[in-house]
């Protein structure tokens, strides 16, 4: 996958293409679908712009302006994820009725399907939009991680800094463009991921929770949870040592529980018993009946006739 190369958008039919203020609107279209208003009218800016794989990359200064995305402008169905890294100014965002500061050495995720506002203090600031897809597969609980600001003297957010700049100057050349694309998603998911916390009891009830939302995924082990975290599985399972079972037999527990639910429920009565198992992540039909049988004393499609033999009776 080659790159397209350094490119600043085009500004809009009839605008003048040295005009700053039609370039940054271009911008502010491509980027988070809305116009921008730029403060005292200085639209000024040097924003390196580029397309990478299936990401849109900018980098460097732009004064100080607003953009609101509302109802209208969330009409064009854009639900991409919108990363925007302060490096020297300031970014306040409104949305959902509460205020976040993103200061200068910090980032945001913003999520292009709903509403927000923002005001930008003018400075250098990075972009970066990637389709929601390639995170929503990499990070557990995206939605609660999504509108908070987050360090970008972290790790994660370091290195995504230093690949952006590298994409930027252009050295993401052919064959290595889908490598740099594929790098800056993968530091995009750990900068997003939550942080065990360090209570024991509260970290556990974290797992436990994603774990619960997370059941029909494949692969479901204690390496993808614990990946999740930023931890090694030994670090995870060592959480479980006091527990019953351990991370991998909690996960077939909580899986053939939620089988037994929709087997035994009403509305579900005419679905297939292959399906329902499939949609808690147990796929392989040997191994599910052998497992459910032993959970609970009898096959599923022995359980599933029993109840409807008790409901039509």
């Amino acid at each position: 996958m080659s790159p397209s190369p350094i490119l600043l958008p085009p500004s809009p039919s009839g605008a003048d293409p040295s005009d700053p203020a039609a370039s940054l609107q271009t911008i502010g279209q491509r980027f988070l679908g809305a116009d921008v208003a730029a403060d005292g009218g200085d639209a000024r800016h040097d924003l390196r712009v580029r397309a990478l794989g299936p990401l849109l990359l900018a980098a460097g200064y732009v004064a100080g302006h607003e953009v609101r995305r509302g109802d209208i402008e969330r009409r064009d169905g854009d639900d991409a994820l919108v990363l925007a890294l302060s490096r020297s100014g300031d970014l306040r965002v409104e949305h959902d009725g509460r205020t976040l500061d993103v200061a200068a050495g910090q980032a945001i995720v913003l999520d292009q399907g709903q509403s927000y506002a923002w005001r930008w203090s003018g400075g250098m600031l990075a972009w970066i939009k990637a389709p929601r897809a390639a995170l929503a597969d990499q990070v557990s609980g995206l939605d609660t991680a999504l509108f908070q600001p987050l360090d970008a003297r972290g790790e994660a957010l370091c290195l995504l800094a230093d690949y952006l700049d590298l994409a930027i100057a252009d050295t993401a050349s052919a064959p290595f463009g889908a490598v740099f694309a594929s790098h800056i998603v993968d530091f995009m998911a750990r900068a997003l991921q939550p942080r065990p916390p360090r209570d024991r009891d509260a970290w556990l009830a974290l797992v436990k929770r994603d774990i619960l939302a997370n059941l029909d995924r494949q692969p479901l082990s204690a390496e993808v949870v614990a990946g999740w975290y930023g931890v090694t599985p030994r670090t995870l399972q060592r959480l479980f040592v006091a527990e019953p079972q351990s991370v991998a037999g909690f996960i077939l527990e909580q899986r053939l529980l939620r089988a037994h639910a929709l087997l035994t429920d009403p509305v579900e009565r005419d679905a297939k018993v292959g399906r329902l198992a499939a949609r808690c992540g147990l796929r392989n039909t040997s191994n599910f009946n052998q497992a459910f049988r032993k959970r609970f004393g009898l096959t599923p499609s022995a359980l599933r006739a029993t109840v409807r033999g008790a409901t039509d009776g």
